[in-house]
């Protein structure tokens, strides 16, 4: 739902104001234009991946289904521990 309020008090917000954070962005990139392009090859790096999708699928089917909590304190210290409630005395 929009606002329905009267459309002349949302124009008279000053569109010129550039916060100094903006400014010293921008300065920087116009005196650095060399990180344009290393920001371009960060983000080819990080994310412009092809798929292999034979390999997605081997591993959607190699996968455990997760536990309730993500650690299972039981399921690595024995079936003893299910039995007492906690931790091996010992």
């Amino acid at each position: 739902m929009r606002y329905g309020g009267p459309r002349s008090t949302l124009d008279k917000f000053d569109k010129s104001y550039v916060s100094e954070f903006t400014e010293f962005i921008k300065g920087f990139l116009e005196s650095h234009p060399e990180e344009e392009e290393e920001q371009r090859e960060g983000r080819a790096l990080y994310w412009d991946h092809k798929v292999d999708l034979s390999a997605q699928d081997k591993a959607d089917k190699d996968s455990v289904p997760d536990d309730r909590y993500g650690f299972d304190y039981s399921a690595w210290r024995g079936p003893s521990i299910a039995k007492q409630g906690g931790p091996e005395q010992g």
